[in-house]
């Protein structure tokens, strides 16, 4: 076993006051407002892509650019990710597949796109792709951190 593999992961979490109030806000039923329905995740401006060259390189995010040729290889590993996020928990991936899945929730994921950006695409083709994305911004996130600590640790 490697002295990467030994060590423990694990979050310090401050004991203070902010994280306090965050665990409270979201734990307590409260009267907050429901997050605006007009708020969309844009596109980047045209006047700013044609200036600068905002187009991704390796990776889609959501409708945007999925399915570009040049995106392709990333995109076929999505699943790996997947299953390495889940391990052996087949089902609760396949739970998740089917919750993003329904109905109401296609409705609200694609609401926070611009309007027409969605609906080339079927519901099982957008379910999957939220699924794997969201996997993969999971699994790059996680390890992204494992790897900043263990610097830490060195």
């Amino acid at each position: 076993m490697s002295e990467h593999d030994q060590i423990q992961y694990s979050i310090q979490i401050p004991d203070d006051q902010i994280l306090d109030w965050i665990i409270g806000s979201v734990t307590r039923n409260n009267d907050t407002p429901e997050p605006s329905s007009a708020a969309k995740i844009p596109r980047v401006p045209s006047r700013l892509s044609e200036k600068h060259n905002f187009a991704p390189q390796a990776v889609s995010i959501g409708p945007y650019h999925f399915g570009e040729p040049n995106l392709q290889a990333v995109e076929k590993l999505k699943p790996f990710f997947a299953r390495r996020l889940f391990l052996r928990e087949f089902e609760a991936l396949i739970s998740l597949y089917k919750k993003v899945g329904e109905e109401e929730m296609m409705k609200d994921l694609r609401s926070f796109y611009e309007e027409d950006s969605t609906t080339k695409y079927c519901d099982k083709v957008f379910t999957k792709m939220m699924l794997l994305d969201s996997c993969f911004i999971i699994y790059f996130l996680n390890h992204a951190y494992r790897w900043v600590s263990s610097l830490s640790l060195g």
